[in-house]
């Protein structure tokens, strides 16, 4: 382990920047699903590779055993799809020979007004003969490499695809579909620490190495998380030193929620409303990367905020919430300073063991 030299002439910045290992020195750094302290072992399901956190699952697919009705795990490590969600394959129309996506009822766009036109009569008589739609170029397909679906009018995407990449900000498309088909590592199994101020930054940098050097037990990115914002209530300069406060046992249960935008809430909350038949929001909470526990918190929330239900609206719960941000503040203020005041009586930084190069 690198630990900081104590009789070093340079000052806390310049021991950072000399102890803290390249590897570490990242805005965001990822870690191996078998990384004795930020992984959590290879998830179960065949050929996934991504980290289990719940009995031996990913997230991804401990989301899908727990939605299958938490079925016998050997029998469905075995047998489910080992590939995210948004590499299967889209539905597609129930008309034969049609290529869209299904957009309603099991019917694309176009075939659903088409039998709504028609006065919604018996769907499986009307399907065996239902009216012709305009079909896109022979050999046009979805952008998304592993979709075979037709583009949606005037889209170079499917219908699912397409209402993704709106809910997303309709961003550059080329980006879109390169991020989309990535295997990247999943938001919530990394650790972001670009927001931080520079020496902030690499005392937290420094934090992570100590931990993993020791082999102090599991560390998830999550709890990880809930500390960097923390932190970044607490930007100041009295309070300078993560290294003085390494009790991560105190800081993990203070619950900080993510800041998504008000427009991702908004996108979010519009396609759970509008979803297909048998799409369920557990479902595209795990295709926007947000908990389930959260959707369904934005649904209820729009809903008291639009007047159908009984509650307390997003303005006065925010002034009530900066109300008590503000005492616990205060209070961690106090707590981190009585630590730091502890910490400048020792003679040495943090660290224990041998100094390696």
């Amino acid at each position: 382990m690198t630990a900081l030299d104590p009789n070093s002439t340079l000052g806390l910045l310049g021991r950072l920047m000399a102890g803290v290992r390249s590897e570490f020195r990242r805005d965001v750094l990822e870690f191996a699903a078998d990384d004795a302290v930020f992984g959590g072992g290879s998830c179960r399901v065949t050929d996934c590779g991504r980290s289990a956190r719940g009995h031996g699952l990913c997230q991804g697919h401990h989301q899908r055993w727990a939605n299958a009705g938490r079925p016998d795990l050997e029998e469905f490590t075995v047998s489910t799809d080992p590939r995210w969600r948004k590499h299967r394959p889209n539905q597609a129309c129930r008309v034969d020979g049609c290529g869209y996506g299904s957009a309603r009822g099991g019917l694309c766009q176009l075939h659903a007004q088409r039998w709504e036109r028609a006065g919604r009569p018996h769907l499986a008589s009307w399907l065996r003969d239902p009216l012709p739609v305009k079909q896109p170029r022979p050999g046009a397909t979805c952008r998304i490499r592993h979709c075979s679906l037709w583009p949606q009018a005037e889209s170079p995407l499917c219908h699912s695809h397409t209402n993704t990449w709106k809910a997303n900000g309709r961003t550059d498309i080329d980006g879109f579909v390169t991020r989309f088909e990535s295997n990247d590592t999943p938001a919530n199994e990394t650790i972001q620490l670009g927001m931080l101020t520079p020496q902030l930054k690499l005392e937290m940098q420094y934090v992570l190495q100590q931990r993993h050097d020791d082999r102090r037990g599991k560390l998830t990115p999550t709890v990880v998380a809930r500390v960097v914002r923390l932190l970044m209530g607490l930007l100041h300069e009295q309070v300078t030193s993560e290294l003085a406060c390494p009790a991560w046992a105190g800081w993990k249960d203070v619950p900080m929620a993510r800041p998504y935008p008000r427009e991702f809430r908004d996108d979010v909350v519009r396609v759970a409303r509008n979803r297909e038949d048998g799409v369920t929001i557990e479902q595209i909470a795990t295709d926007f990367g947000v908990h389930p526990m959260t959707l369904h918190k934005w649904l209820r929330q729009a809903d008291i905020d639009e007047g159908t239900k009984p509650g307390r609206t997003t303005s006065e719960s925010g002034e009530l919430r900066e109300a008590r941000r503000r005492i616990k503040l205060l209070e961690l203020e106090n707590e981190v300073l009585r630590r730091a005041a502890a910490y400048l009586s020792q003679a040495n930084l943090p660290g224990k063991g041998s100094t390696r190069s």
